[in-house]
């Protein structure tokens, strides 16, 4: 018998390859664990899908296959003798006449047939499959022959054969035909060996006697092979196992049958309420929470691999998604909960509704955790509570087992939010401050703020009731031109805005590029709660784009909907098709067939310059690139985005919310705020942001005219890249001028 050392240093396992089992470990794991087994066997080299034969066998892995046989041998030679006298003498006892010179003779003649076969197989197949093979007939016939050669027949002797010789072929039969043809032929193969071997017991016995024997045989073989006998004690031991964990709380989940036996075939029960019940709460020490999670892994792998016990995950995965949000909640993990990433996540694509409900929850808490100024912070928390009982009204009414699972998990949230309301409390001694001047504003982070845009946003509603116009959006750097398309969800809810960033999208071919589109479309559908949107089909890239694009304009026309794609920064077009610009002529023609056929799919393109003074930049371009963009925009409507009119600007500085005190920042003061600004939107809101910030800095309630001296230099700092960039745009005519 090999013992359980490892295959000498000169073999070809690397140093994370598992030890080769030793004789016992593997007779366990052969009669319980075939599957692991498998595994186990597979990971030290011993290869069943590409079975070598004997004289074939790689040189640094003879030492693991010498070992494979050793063991199995072992088996056949020891164990199965054992068995097949143990089997003898049970029935002896129970009066039936055993002669050992017989039984001796039926052990021979199954081992010698076994060992034929098992060479036979060897060397038309493969040495692995061939000796497990081999040991199946070998421990078939060896415990039948002893058995009805040794002991009187009768139906005693044929349950009791049948039941052993089912075992070891529904375990050896499984486990060789598993690995080639899988789990159900192995079945397939134990149920038809059991009808071959009743009928030939009752053929070699004959009579009404040999008929009940073979009848009985075949009955508890078939019945072994799929381990019914062994049912009643693991469903008894499960449901103890839960019982005593539901009393007394002692886990026990790592005693569960499931994790010592791979082929059992019926549902062990409570063995899903036993895994839901060793999840450990959201808030558990780190180091219990790690084990118990691993132990539920464990389970749930063994689940996998144990054809009764499949489902078991599907019921236990909401549960686990649930703590598992729950407890990146708990550890401030707000960035991996709002993109559902961990281990039990989906991920926020294909999610269902209620992870991603949460997930844009946790959004507003990274918001929150991430902004500096006490009043964003709790704005951010007061959203993501009144989100959260929106939350919680949809699961009590969806009450499906993702919703229970959330619902258990929803106190956790709470204690967060209110712990982060507590920390940011001296928010409401202090003067509000929904200033930003830093990212684009969003619908849910700065929209009370968005100012002095009504009339584009009609100008852009009108141009979108007429019939086959596009829309180009133009405006200097940092005048708010992502913000007001980061809008346009809310401010037009007649149409579905798809918002494509060239920056935030960058794409090396046209496939890719499209590839990003469609994404951006599937997530604004998803977000206005529109289903079966077209998806873009597999095709090459511009035959799949002009496809996709009529889909959408039928599919909008449909919904009588429009859908708006809104491309920002389109000046960086040339630069997502580096190569062939061939790619970026095509992508043109489909902008341009869009605009000039399309009536419900729309292009909206936002940019700091207008196509035809592009079209002036490059006189010389070749290759059809001269005028491109004037030549493929047509019928492209202009609206322009200034700075802020005075009055909209010294309302914005005066009361920028509600709750902001009217005195706070007197009108002469927002006036010299103006001047200094001249109404740009992202110097306007930088000077009250910092005003804001000075006034709670010195404990103050109203602004004085001292104060905008005293912020300018730090609004200098802080907006010298857009100063930069304003030099770096201006032509060349303007530089000596500004010295």
């Amino acid at each position: 018998m090999a013992s359980a050392a490892p295959p000498s240093p000169d073999s070809s396992r690397s140093p994370a390859t598992p030890p080769f089992p030793g004789f016992w470990a593997m007779a366990w794991m052969f009669l319980f664990q075939p599957i692991r087994l498998h595994d186990r066997l597979t990971a030290c080299g011993i290869d069943f899908e590409n079975d070598p034969r004997p004289w074939r066998i790689p040189v640094p892995l003879r030492p693991v296959y010498g070992r494979y046989v050793a063991n199995l041998s072992g088996m056949l030679f020891f164990l199965m003798p054992l068995l097949s006298l143990a089997i003898a003498l049970v029935l002896h006892g129970l009066g039936f006449p055993l002669d050992l010179g017989k039984w001796a003779v039926g052990v021979a003649l199954g081992v010698a047939v076994g060992v034929a076969y098992g060479v036979l197989v060897g060397v038309l197949v493969g040495v692995a499959v061939g000796v497990a093979v081999g040991v199946a007939v070998g421990v078939a016939f060896g415990v039948a022959f002893g058995v009805a050669f040794g002991v009187a027949v009768g139906v005693a002797v044929g349950v009791a054969v049948g039941v052993a010789v089912g075992v070891a072929f529904g375990v050896v039969g499984g486990v060789t035909v598993c690995v080639t043809r899988g789990v159900a032929d192995g079945v397939a193969f134990g149920v038809t060996r059991g009808a071959v071997i009743g009928a030939f017991i009752g053929a070699f016995i004959g009579g009404a006697t040999g008929v009940a024997t073979g009848v009985a045989f075949g009955a508890s073989f078939i019945l072994s092979s799929f381990r019914i006998p062994l049912y009643p004690l693991e469903a008894a031991v499960q449901w103890g196992l839960y019982s005593l964990q539901a009393l007394l709380r002692i886990p026990t989940l790592r005693y569960a049958p499931v994790r010592y036996h791979d082929l059992s075939r019926l549902p062990h029960p409570f063995l899903a309420a036993h895994i839901i019940l060793d999840i450990p709460p959201p808030d558990a020490v780190p180091r219990i929470d790690q084990s118990r999670l691993a132990s539920i892994q464990e389970t749930l792998e063994a689940c996998d691999r144990s054809p009764g016990q499949r489902r078991a995950r599907a019921k236990v995965l909401p549960w686990l998604q649930a703590h598992a949000l729950a407890r990146q909640v708990v550890a401030r993990e707000f960035a991996a909960a709002a993109e559902l990433r961990g281990e039990f996540l989906p991920g926020r694509e294909g999610a269902p509704g209620l992870l991603i409900h949460l997930a844009d929850i946790a959004r507003f808490l990274r918001a929150a955790q991430a902004t500096a100024l006490p009043y964003h912070r709790l704005g951010h928390v007061e959203k993501a509570a009144d989100s959260l009982e929106a939350c919680r009204a949809r699961c009590v009414e969806e009450r499906s087992p993702l919703a229970r699972a959330l619902l258990a998990s929803l106190p956790y949230w709470e204690r967060v939010m209110a712990e982060m309301r507590e920390a940011t409390a001296a928010a409401s001694r202090m003067l509000p401050n929904p200033f930003r001047a830093g990212p684009p504003l969003l619908p849910d982070q700065g929209r009370e703020v968005f100012r002095g845009r009504e009339g584009s946003v009609k100008g852009i509603e009108a141009l979108l009731a007429g019939h086959a116009t596009s829309i180009a959006l133009l405006a200097p750097r940092r005048c708010g031109k992502t913000s007001l398309l980061n809008m346009l969800p809310i401010l037009l809810p007649d149409a579905l805005c798809v918002f494509f960033d060239t920056q935030d999208n960058p794409t090396q071919s046209p496939a890719a590029f499209f590839a990003a589109l469609d994404r951006r479309v599937r997530e604004a559908a998803r977000k206005s709660g529109i289903e079966g949107m077209p998806t873009l089909p597999e095709r090459p890239a511009f035959e799949a784009a002009h496809q996709w694009f009529d889909a959408l304009e039928g599919f909008a026309r449909g919904l009588d909907r429009r859908i708006l794609i809104c491309i920002d920064e389109f000046e960086r077009l040339p630069a997502l098709f580096p190569g062939e610009r061939r790619d970026l002529l095509l992508l043109m023609g489909l902008f341009r067939a869009t605009i000039q056929h399309r009536r419900y799919l729309r292009l909206l393109v936002s940019g700091m310059t207008a196509p035809g003074e592009l079209d002036a930049r490059e006189p010389d371009a070749r290759d059809g690139m001269d005028n491109l963009w004037s030549d493929h925009f047509i019928n492209l409507r202009e609206v322009r985005l200034g700075h802020l009119a005075r009055e909209k600007a010294v309302e914005l500085l005066r009361r920028p919310i509600e709750a902001f005190p009217e005195d706070a920042v007197p009108s002469a003061v927002a006036e010299e705020i103006v001047a200094r600004s001249g109404g740009q939107p992202l110097l306007t809101q930088l000077y009250g942001s910092l005003l804001v910030n000075r006034l709670n800095d010195t404990g103050r309630r109203r602004a004085e005219a001292a104060d905008v001296e005293a912020v300018e230099r730090e609004v200098l700092e802080q907006a010298s890249t857009y100063f930069q960039n304003i030099v770096s745009d201006a032509p060349a005519g303007v530089w000596g001028a500004l010295g």
